[in-house]
């Protein structure tokens, strides 16, 4: 046994290790990196969400909750052809909670799984991840891709405009020849013969075809020049019951018509609709300008319609919302406009192209199917 003379009776003097006090030891247990055991759930579907295309393959947005964090899944969407075949469509390694998916299948049933492929003790910033016995695959999902949306190209017939009203040599855009800010170099000639007379404004070439889920944009632009009176029409646009275009001086007073329209009200001007067969204004009304800070103002609109289903929507395509919809009662419609006060204000409509679908368009789509599906059952 080693002894020390320089300790004998020191003892107290000899350091001792504190007590430690709970908190502190509950601390330091809280800061050491444990590796920490979950098993992961399945993932659960929460929507799927056919977006509106009208060419290529259909295009859905699959959105899933659950799992863990860091995890990849795969998603798999399978339908059977019409030859009997199994079709499938797989997307791995997917780490967010969302995908958008293509699919070639165009108003198509699909069946979705969407899975975990986390392989057993995989080690990730918050721990091991170890796979239950069974597959993590989510309850399986039926959906539908969405048909088609025809999109239309429109051109106005400067035969059957009206005298004061220009169509330009694109047929696309028209104006009024009134209007001292009208440029007239590259319109046509006015029309002497089958025009309209009582309708100061212009219409398509051809009614609308027997088309399901049409769409069609257009520009307005107006420019107030001078004082404009409370009430006084910019311009209305819209569809009409084919052979009724000219039996108003207005297309948002004629009978036959269902449109929106640009109007002053008091220091605004606001977007009103106007439901031809049921004489109605629609309780609706946005403000578009305000005429106390501005003069000038450009709107884009989009138009739906399906005359199978008889369905006619003002869409704005920006904020892809629906702005009025009505049910029509007429088979047979054309698009016609009607342009006012030129003396006030100018103002130009111009058929667009489409450059893409607002997803908006889907909700329409979508009701159309199911009203069909009901009338089938």
């Amino acid at each position: 046994m080693l002894t020390s003379s320089r300790l004998d009776g020191r003892l107290d003097e000899v350091p001792r290790p504190r007590e430690l006090h709970p908190l502190h030891v509950k601390t330091v247990l809280k800061d050491l990196d444990f590796k920490q055991e979950k098993e992961v759930g399945p993932p659960v579907i929460t929507e799927v969400c056919a977006r509106p295309v009208s060419k290529g393959p259909a295009v859905v947005d699959v959105k899933w909750a659950g799992g863990h964090p860091g995890l990849a899944y795969r998603i798999i969407a399978h339908r059977k052809t019409q030859k009997g075949r199994t079709e499938r469509v797989i997307v791995d390694d997917v780490s967010d909670g969302s995908q958008l998916m293509l699919l070639p299948g165009i108003d198509a049933q699909y069946r979705l799984l969407v899975a975990v492929i986390g392989k057993e003790g995989e080690e990730t910033a918050q721990g091991a991840i170890i796979p239950s016995a069974d597959d993590i695959v989510s309850e399986e999902k039926v959906f539908r891709t969405l048909p088609y949306v025809n999109c239309i190209s429109l051109r106005f017939d400067p035969a059957y405009c009206h005298k004061a009203v220009a169509v330009t040599s694109s047929r696309e855009e028209v104006m009024h020849r009134k209007c001292k800010l009208a440029n007239l170099h590259d319109t046509y000639t006015p029309a002497t013969s089958r025009r309209l007379d009582d309708l100061e404004g212009a219409m398509a070439d051809n009614p609308f075809p027997n088309l399901p889920h049409m769409y069609w944009e257009c520009v307005i632009h107006f420019h107030i020049i001078s004082r404009l009176d409370d009430s006084k029409l910019v311009c209305d646009i819209g569809v009409c019951k084919v052979g009724m275009e000219d039996a108003c001086g207005l297309v948002c007073d004629n009978p036959k018509a269902y449109c929106c329209y640009l109007v002053n009200r008091g220091r605004f001007i606001t977007l009103e609709f106007w439901n031809g067969p049921n004489q109605e204004i629609l309780a609706r009304s946005i403000n578009v300008a305000d005429l106390d800070r501005e003069n000038e103002k450009t709107l884009r609109l989009g138009f739906y319609l399906d005359l199978n289903k008889k369905v006619f929507a003002v869409i704005n395509p920006a904020a892809s919302t629906v702005l009025a919809q009505f049910n029509v009662k007429f088979t047979s419609l054309v698009w016609v406009i009607g342009l006012y006060c030129p003396e006030q204000v100018y103002a130009t409509v111009k058929n667009v192209c489409v450059t893409n679908v607002p997803t908006v368009v889907a909700k329409l789509v979508t009701k159309v199917q199911g009203a069909a599906a009901n009338v089938r059952q």
